[in-house]
């Protein structure tokens, strides 16, 4: 067994995936939302992750992490993943069906296996600011 690497985590509106040709388009990819007010909730947000490097079976989970706080909001567990070459990438496609966020401020998504963190290369943030602008830091 070999822990995978997260090569990208994409943040989108929707996943097409064609299974013919195995191939995904991705709807909507962004990394800032601006919302009126906060709390702010969030329907139909999509995470695309592919996983390198990686050979077994994994039970993994997703954390939404405030980042100024390092405080996990939410989790999200994953069915199962089984790699079965390293040299082969996985992707892993998760539709998170509404999510709260409290308040105008970064978020960073973190992928996790049996409690460690998985390494990313890159950590994808997720930026919320008001409709007024950026909120002081």
């Amino acid at each position: 067994m070999h822990t995978p690497s997260v090569d990208s985590l994409l943040i989108c509106q929707n996943i097409l995936r064609n299974e013919e040709l195995g191939l995904c388009t991705l709807v909507n990819v962004y990394n800032v939302v601006v919302g009126r007010s906060f709390p702010l909730t969030l329907d139909g947000l999509h995470l695309y992750l592919l996983l390198m490097d990686g050979e077994g079976s994994f039970d993994l989970c997703i954390d939404l992490i405030d980042a100024a706080s390092e405080h996990a909001l939410t989790s999200f567990p994953l069915e199962t993943q089984v790699l079965v070459d390293r040299l082969l990438p996985h992707e892993v496609m998760l539709c998170i069906d509404r999510i709260l966020i409290p308040a105008a401020g970064r978020y960073l998504f973190r992928l996790r296996q049996q409690g460690q963190l998985v390494s990313m290369r890159d950590k994808p943030l997720l930026v919320f600011d008001s409709a007024d602008g950026p909120q002081p830091q």
